[in-house]
């Protein structure tokens, strides 16, 4: 990818100007993102979930895979934007939900990973934060934990939170951890797939 790029684009990207003392690894390092939005044409991705604070890597990103295509062939899909702007869209901790999810967290029951085979998944689920209250609701201020679980099921099934918490009305936590730990880890396998391929 960088054989195809000029300084230019690299420099918005950049936290700490280039300088004649400065390591190459921190001239590159705006390319890093754009190797998990594009690692092969086979796995790129067409449409990525960003919050505003992302928005250039995706913007970053385009350019890069636009200009490689341009320079050799079409390799790369130029992936769409799909813009999180507000903090009630951003998948909380599982352990912490005040705290977005995160792979830098401590815990590692904290995070789904994209390669967690599906019993870790379910685990991790049914480990997730919640409260003392079993019924299902959708209130982000007083129940997060719930609320979190509540948003991840509606984004993975595409049902609105209304009609998630009406479909598990009248049963326990656990039951609802169970179904979202089945749904995610149903979504992965596809990918799970591939990737063992590699």
């Amino acid at each position: 990818l960088s054989l195809s790029l000029s300084v230019s684009p690299l420099l918005p990207c950049l936290s700490i100007l280039p300088s004649p003392s400065l390591s190459l690894s921190l001239s590159v390092s705006p390319l890093l993102p754009c190797l998990s939005i594009l690692p092969s044409p086979s796995l790129s991705s067409t449409h990525v979930p960003v919050g505003e604070d992302q928005a250039h890597h995706i913007h970053f990103a385009r350019d890069v895979a636009g200009t490689f295509n341009n320079v050799y062939e079409e390799v790369f899909t130029v992936p769409e934007m799909i813009l999180c702007d507000s903090s009630q869209n951003r998948v909380r901790s599982l352990r912490s939900p005040l705290s977005k999810m995160s792979k830098s967290e401590a815990s590692p029951t904290a995070c789904i990973y994209l390669t967690d085979p599906a019993e870790e998944i379910q685990q991790k689920f049914r480990r997730a934060v919640t409260d003392m209250t079993t019924a299902l609701s959708y209130e982000p201020d007083t129940r997060p934990g719930v609320s979190n679980l509540v948003a991840i099921y509606a984004a993975f099934s595409g049902l609105p939170h209304v009609e998630v918490c009406k479909k598990f009305a009248g049963q326990e936590t656990p039951v609802f951890k169970a179904a979202i730990g089945d749904l995610v880890a149903e979504h992965f396998e596809p990918l799970r797939e591939k990737l063992a391929d590699f």
